[in-house]
């Protein structure tokens, strides 16, 4: 099986067919420059996120988003603060995400079926209290 870093040929191929046929999708784009910024090929995904942004709406902030996160790891620090702060400027929800991503980075992520056992294990015995 062919794989392209680590996302697998079949899944750029579907995406380029779907791509293909609906030239105009914006999500689709993002979708692309997503799996491109994943395999590490930051300059394509950077082209990807910019194409999404010009073909998505006004409300889809998320090729934007992901748009300055590639320039800033690329290094295009002035590209990438301007495309930011614009996010920044244009949608309510991303100074809300801005200001509450410190105290979510800190909070503990439980995974895995013993995480989750251990977690349940120490709740609260609500239902009893009733």
């Amino acid at each position: 099986k062919e794989v392209r870093a680590k996302v697998p040929v079949k899944v750029f191929s579907t995406v380029d067919d779907k791509i293909n046929k609906f030239p105009w999708s914006g999500p689709l784009r993002t979708i692309r420059g997503l799996l491109l910024e994943g395999t590490g090929d930051l300059e394509a995904a950077m082209e990807e996120y910019e194409l999404a942004g010009l073909l998505s709406g006004p409300q889809d902030w998320q090729p934007r988003w992901r748009l300055g996160l590639v320039q800033q790891r690329l290094g295009l620090h002035d590209h990438g603060n301007a495309t930011l702060s614009a996010l920044h400027r244009d949608f309510d929800g991303i100074a809300h995400l801005y200001r509450n991503l410190a105290s979510l980075s800190e909070q503990r992520v439980l995974r895995g079926p013993l995480h989750v056992r251990a977690a349940r294990a120490a709740e609260p015995a609500e239902k009893d209290e009733l």
